[in-house]
């Protein structure tokens, strides 16, 4: 099973802000998972002010009662941007990132590393974390779950084309294998516009075809190069319906049933190695410290719900 790609390239200018290096080495994942001021790195993306009328991207969690119970943990993902090696100046550049084995691979490995911790963390709130084998606990929702189809507005199509696009040229025509879900779940790519009011919208009829009361979207940043697979970053993303009824007779212009309640990440200062290569084989891989790093971002995501809902 190959688990890497190697490919030549003539260089772009363009790809300098897509795949140009990203400054490896810093502390090990252990280590950034012991830093008692995790939490503190984690940043909160922030809208506008909530609309009284529940238009708009951003929720009035206010509005809510308390947070939702059951959260349906429905994509647990990784993206590999892609690193490349040698000088923008030379004739050729070389490109690295992983295949879907094993993209897949460390989606598997981070998400049995993970999965406990965050379960934890959102029990904390008062939430109940709802896996694959949990929700999907009838024909009709496992039909739901397979054949549903993230919807995502015109510009963020538009951007993910022009990337792939760019990403596909830069690499002789061939596309990149960059993103990989852990076994049993789909890949929902919502951290491309988390705060897509379509997106939301979308999200949430597929909440209300699997019974629960909020979804639950993680992904994941790692960078490979051509002797090793690093941490990036961990994104936490919650979708629930909106905490303010439509009404009838009243007027609306951005009203979406669903929205996101919150986006978290925890980007590390410098990449933390989680694997080494030899001949394209996985030679050693330490995992250890993710679960305190994404237990932290969910901690903190969780804990800005809450607070909101305190507002009321």
């Amino acid at each position: 099973m190959t688990l890497r790609h190697t490919q030549a390239a003539l260089p772009m200018l363009i790809l300098l802000a897509l795949a140009a290096g990203v400054a490896l080495a810093g502390d090990t994942l252990k280590e950034v998972g012991a830093d008692a001021e995790l939490a503190k790195r984690v940043k909160i993306t922030k809208g506008s002010s909530p609309n009284e009328k529940g238009e708009g991207p951003t929720p009035h969690l206010a509005k809510l009662d308390a947070p939702p119970k059951r959260v349906a943990l429905v994509s647990f993902y990784l993206v590999d941007p892609g690193k490349s090696t040698g000088s923008y100046y030379s004739s050729v550049r070389t490109f690295h990132w992983l295949t879907k084995d094993g993209a897949s691979h460390f989606a598997d490995r981070l998400y049995q590393q993970g999965l406990a911790g965050l379960r934890e963390s959102l029990g904390r709130h008062g939430m109940e974390l709802l896996t694959h084998d949990q929700f999907l606990d009838s024909d009709e929702k496992r039909r739901a779950y397979n054949d549903y189809e993230l919807k995502q507005s015109m510009a963020v199509r538009l951007l993910l084309g022009a990337v792939g696009n760019v990403v596909k040229a830069a690499n002789s025509g061939k596309k990149i294998d960059q993103s990989a879900v852990a076994p049993g779940y789909r890949l929902l790519p919502a951290h491309v516009g988390p705060a897509d009011p379509t997106v939301g919208q979308s999200l949430n009829e597929l909440r209300e075809a699997l019974g629960v009361d909020a979804l639950l979207i993680v992904k994941n940043g790692l960078v490979s190069d051509e002797k090793n697979v690093h941490f990036a970053d961990v994104q936490v993303m919650l979708y629930g319906p909106n905490p303010i009824a439509k009404k009838e007779g009243v007027m609306y212009v951005q009203y979406k049933e669903g929205q996101c309640y919150v986006d978290a990440i925890l980007a590390l200062k410098k990449p933390a190695e989680v694997a080494a290569f030899k001949k394209k084989a996985i030679a050693k891989e330490d995992y250890s410290g993710y679960e305190a790093v994404l237990a932290a971002a969910a901690d903190r995501a969780m804990a800005f719900v809450a607070e909101k809902i305190a507002e009321q």
